[in-house]
């Protein structure tokens, strides 16, 4: 249910009660508690979610409209440089500052949706929008706002339904990450998100040689690694949801266990990890500058978007895990799960 006011809660501080309590092992055992999930955190960020789903309506519309028909037009630059695009950097900040929204994982949500609406505009002003969203303004505004990557047929250009089956599961999967990431936060909690004692500070990047790649060091950036993709692959299910539920269509799972599945570089960062990124900056962008770009020659165009994929995979881990490991080391997960 919609409840704006819930926005109005700070969450900035955890006043959870711990419902177990166990011995913990490791550099400084003690007990340990789990804290039961936050229900004003899970009102607000769904809220927020969708909010910003109404919100995306009317540019989406407009895009499809205006933009969508006249790529690579004046007018279509002007409409998404000059009108959209500044509202979608405004957006999150008139939102954050109106309702004093200080827990970061809400905010984050705020900057992914902008910044998604952002990479949906300038693929249409270049002319690199998903053929199967342009089939009518009904597809455009669902693929527009949904928070994800929504399967088309190739040959039909077609959503498909999701099925039953596939929902029940994403809701089961969702509940039993819940109650594992909770359990293991919780643990990481106790000891600052530091198992191993190291002679480096936390969140410095002054360490020597023999630091670096000490077995300690390594351990403490391994379980950290865990946490972040236990919170998106959870985070992942929620948004997957929303547009089986709202718009009844069916997405591919973004984010995957990419940490423990994943056979090589490629297929860690092209196939399991972080999908959303991988389908908005490469698929979507990079392939589209080649295309754009008609006087590069082959080898050129290989070297480029090279280059280019690569930059973008940095940027899209700038915004997003930078954001998330901030997340993690400077709020404490007070406000989490």
């Amino acid at each position: 249910m919609l409840d704006l006011g819930s926005l109005r809660e700070k969450i900035d501080q955890n006043y959870r009660h711990d419902i177990v309590l166990f011995e913990a092992f490791g550099s400084s055992a003690a007990n340990v508690c789990l804290w039961l999930p936050s229900l004003s955190y899970w009102i607000a960020l769904a809220s927020v979610g969708i909010t910003s789903i109404f919100v995306s309506f009317l540019p989406s519309f407009i895009v499809y409209k205006y933009i969508i028909p006249k790529p690579k037009t004046q007018t279509s630059f002007v409409i998404g440089y000059g009108f959209l695009i500044p509202f979608y950097v405004y957006f999150p900040h008139a939102v954050v500052q109106y309702f004093d929204i200080r827990n970061k994982h809400i905010r984050s949500a705020l900057i992914l949706n902008a910044a998604c609406w952002l990479f949906r505009t300038m693929e249409a002003m270049y002319g690199f929008a998903s053929p199967g969203s342009r089939v009518s303004a009904k597809t455009y505004m669902t693929y527009f706002a949904t928070m994800g990557i929504v399967m088309y047929d190739p040959e039909t250009n077609k959503s498909s339904a999701p099925k039953l089956s596939v929902i029940v599961s994403r809701v089961f999967h969702f509940a039993l990450g819940m109650i594992a990431l909770g359990a293991y936060s919780s643990y990481l909690y106790h000891y600052n998100y530091e198992i191993f004692d190291t002679d480096a500070a936390m969140n410095s990047f002054d360490h020597s040689l023999r630091e670096l790649f000490s077995f300690n060091h390594i351990a403490n950036n391994f379980s950290i690694t865990i946490l972040i993709q236990g919170y998106l692959v959870v985070f992942s299910l929620p948004m997957s949801l929303l547009a089986n539920i709202f718009f009844r269509v069916e997405v591919k799972q973004y984010m995957k266990n990419a940490l423990f599945d994943a056979r090589s570089p490629s297929d860690f960062w092209g196939k399991k990890w972080n999908l959303l990124i991988h389908d908005v900056l490469k698929v979507r962008k990079c392939n589209g500058i080649l295309n754009y770009c008609n006087v590069l020659s082959y080898v050129d165009g290989k070297l480029l978007i090279c280059f280019v994929e690569e930059r973008s995979i940095q940027t899209g881990k700038t915004l997003l895990f930078g954001q998330y490991s901030h997340n993690i080391h400077i709020s404490s997960i007070r406000s989490i799960s």
